[in-house]
């Protein structure tokens, strides 16, 4: 099997952006990680998938090991930042893959730049009028200590304090056993990935130097006509969702009325045994299907 190689390449905006590489051929897939997380949550993926496939799986601006320069406030950034990329690697004609917020990227990219693209595939993608937050819930003075800056604030947003100030005290403390543990409750509420990737993983977070941009770009964002930025309207190339019904983190009803607003049909697959991680939950069937999605595009 094919080893995965980490590069780094300046794009013409002034970033760095970090991506991992494996495989070659004809079929070429760039991969968009989550939220809280970075291209080194796919490398069980990546060393399983047939060799024939050649996947670009990049750490998005602000995180993992790509540069920060610019501060950014709307999933559109971020997808302009992966033009850059995939001109820079003069990647053509590519199935576009996002996980999580990377499937808003993603969209946002299909919307911007239908014409790079062969096929959409969003994997429990956040939905096309935005991430819900959970429910405003008391904390206690001892999750207080760190004081929220005025940013979400400035965007009127209600955010739950019990959801941003634990995590914000973690990124603070560097704190990789509060991060593994909180994998374990959302991520992989279904499977555990191997002990050592997600300790990986966790350390791999702690490196995310735009948690409250992303989130702020997370809960805002709407693609839809409605209010919204109307890139949906420009995805023209085949879609497709797959989502897990035992996702903690974006609930498969938030799925089901987020394909409603595309212009085509999307071609939905529902697995019934998967939380929000479905490639590790349910893995041998995730890369069957998955592999026939990107070699059978039509």
């Amino acid at each position: 099997m094919k080893k995965i190689e980490f590069k780094k390449i300046k794009l013409d905006n002034g970033e760095t952006m970090a991506y991992r590489h494996i495989g070659s051929g004809e079929n070429k897939l760039v991969l968009i990680h989550g939220f809280q997380s970075s291209s080194q949550f796919f490398e069980d993926l990546l060393e399983s998938l047939d060799e024939n496939i050649e996947v670009f799986a990049p750490d998005l601006i602000g995180y993992g090991e790509s540069s920060y320069e610019n501060k950014h406030k709307e999933m559109k950034e971020w997808a302009k930042d992966l033009k850059y990329f995939v001109d820079s690697l003069d990647i053509e004609d590519f199935t576009l893959v996002g996980w999580s917020l990377g499937g808003q990227v993603a969209m946002d990219f299909a919307g911007l730049f239908p014409e790079k693209i062969r096929q959409l595939i969003l994997i429990a993608s956040v939905g096309v009028k935005g991430f819900v937050m959970p429910k405003d819930k008391e904390v206690n003075d001892e999750n207080k200590k760190l004081k929220l800056p005025n940013f979400l604030k400035n965007f009127n947003i209600k955010h739950d304090h019990s959801f941003t100030v634990p995590i914000l005290n973690g990124i603070k403390d560097q704190d990789i056993d509060f991060f593994e543990d909180l994998f374990r409750q959302t991520i992989y509420n279904v499977n555990d990935p191997n002990p050592d990737d997600l300790r990986k993983m966790a350390e791999d977070f702690l490196k995310q130097r735009c948690f409250l941009e992303s989130l702020l770009a997370m809960v805002t964002y709407n693609n839809t006509s409605e209010n919204g930025s109307r890139l949906i309207e420009n995805i023209n190339k085949k879609v497709t969702w797959i989502h897990g019904d035992k996702d903690m983190v974006v609930p498969i009803d938030d799925a089901y009325e987020s394909i409603e607003y595309f212009p085509n049909k999307v071609n939905f697959i529902k697995f019934d045994n998967s939380g929000h991680a479905v490639f590790v939950d349910e893995k041998e069937k995730f890369i069957e299907i998955f592999e026939d999605l990107i070699k059978n595009e039509d």
